[in-house]
């Protein structure tokens, strides 16, 4: 009897330990009131984005959060990464014919092409030229005939910069169109180089008199190729703003440190404004929330090239989602000179929550948030979200942070989480079972002396 009593307390205790577990709206020192939303009749959510008083309160899971209501009512509700989906499109070669190839006056060469393939339409011509060091002046006309073409887009550049720096483009863009045949009419067809001889044709004492042998190299075409712009499948991205970051900086050892102070709000990276025109750094970048703690999160390179008006720069530091209050840029220059920094932006992604709207139709809603050692709420919404397909969706704006009337440090206490939960019913099982192995031990020992 005994032990089928221990067994029902143990039945009836249980959902008084899982309600337990519930935290008080006490237990949160700050709230934030939740606009009326705004945004199309009928919709099935309701969404607002977090604040930085949010992000530098909120843990990293964003297990002190609630939403309440007015009668302070708890009601479900997640919190998303707000993303879009992209349209992203990819180089398809299609199949090619050159026509003719002429020379015009005026040290012009003119190409004709056809596009063979009947579904696909150009917007791309690549000119594979074994040159080096040249730069062009370009213009395409395109038509469904050779003898009535139409200019597509302005005049456009061929260049290559390779005796100097990395840098050339042989490619050029077309508007869209749906024409069959291309002419391609490049100018300055044939470049007069000087060459690397000289000749001395007259020598009188210190004064010399040199011939320098000059070369006319005319653009060696090695294939001229047409490309379309297939679409790929849309990926979700994160909707990411770039926000001007104050920053701090140290030099030693011929590394240049970067000291950023943040509200702990989602990052992507780093963009640095860099005044240099070529460099090529290696870069790492570490966070903490310490100061004392720093973990790496990125380990890569930033570069930058230009010559003669043109070039290209990869300054962008990325790296996986991070919520850190301070980080560490390190530049390592070696013995190269420190680079030339004109400011640094931050690539920031947007958190929301989003609850059903059916639920909070006509109320008045809060953010409750902060606090310590609060559990994490469970529940079942994000099987209900993951159910619905492209719901409509209206949005809130979270106004500003101020303190819970109702805050009481006392109510920061985790209670019953899940795992001490399951620590006490365990506990409470094996107390059962010892008891019932004792009572049949007794009774066996009972039953051998007699």
């Amino acid at each position: 009897m005994r032990i089928k009593a221990l067994l029902l307390l143990l039945f009836l205790a249980l959902p008084g330990l899982a309600e337990s577990s519930a935290v008080p709206v006490e237990a949160f020192p700050f709230m934030a009131a939740v606009s009326a939303p705004s945004g199309p009749a009928g919709a099935e959510l309701l969404a607002f984005s977090l604040t930085p008083a949010v992000y530098e309160r909120a843990d990293q899971l964003y297990g002190n959060l609630r939403v309440v209501d007015a009668t302070w009512k708890e009601l479900p509700f997640v919190v998303r990464r707000d993303e879009r989906h992209t349209r992203r499109f990819a180089d398809l070669p299609l199949e090619t014919t050159l026509l003719s190839f002429k020379k015009l006056g005026g040290n012009r060469v003119e190409l004709a092409l056809e596009n063979l393939d009947k579904k696909k339409f150009a917007r791309k011509i690549t000119l594979a030229a074994a040159n080096r060091n040249f730069e062009k002046e370009a213009r395409v006309y395109g038509g469904d005939n050779l003898d009535s073409m139409r200019e597509l887009g302005g005049p456009q550049t061929l260049f290559d910069f390779s005796e100097a720096v990395n840098l050339s483009n042989r490619s050029l863009v077309l508007p869209e169109n749906r024409c069959r045949y291309f002419k391609v009419v490049v100018d300055n067809f044939a470049e007069t180089k000087a060459g690397p001889l000289k000749e001395v044709v007259n020598r009188q004492g210190a004064a010399i008199s040199e011939r320098v042998v000059v070369n006319t190299e005319p653009l060696r075409l090695d294939g001229v190729e047409l490309f379309a712009q297939v679409e790929t499948v849309p990926q979700a991205e994160p909707v990411e703003t770039a926000k001007d970051t104050a920053f701090t900086r140290e030099e030693a050892n011929g590394t240049s440190v970067l000291l950023v102070s943040s509200p702990r709000e989602p990052l992507l990276g780093f963009e640095l404004l860099v005044g240099d025109a070529n460099f090529l750094r290696d870069v790492r970048v570490l966070c903490s929330n310490d100061q004392t703690d720093w973990r790496l999160i990125m380990d890569g390179r930033i570069s930058g090239k230009a010559f003669r008006g043109r070039g290209e720069a990869l300054s962008t530091l990325r790296f996986p989602e991070c919520r850190a209050s301070r980080y560490r840029i390190e530049i390592l220059n070696q013995d190269s000179p420190p680079l030339e920094l004109k400011g640094l932006k931050s690539l920031c992604c947007i958190h929301r929550c989003v609850l059903l709207a059916e639920g909070a139709a006509g109320r008045e809603l809060s953010l409750l948030f902060g606090g310590e050692d609060i559990r994490p709420p469970r529940y079942d919404l994000s099987a209900v979200l993951a159910g619905m397909e492209s719901p409509v969706m209206a949005e809130a704006k979270l106004g500003e942070a101020k303190a819970n009337p109702r805050f009481n440090p006392a109510a920061q206490s985790k209670g019953f989480d899940g795992k001490t939960l399951f620590m006490v019913v365990v506990a409470l099982v094996v107390l059962v079972l010892l008891l019932t192995l004792r009572r049949s031990v007794g009774k066996i020992d009972s039953a051998s002396a007699e």
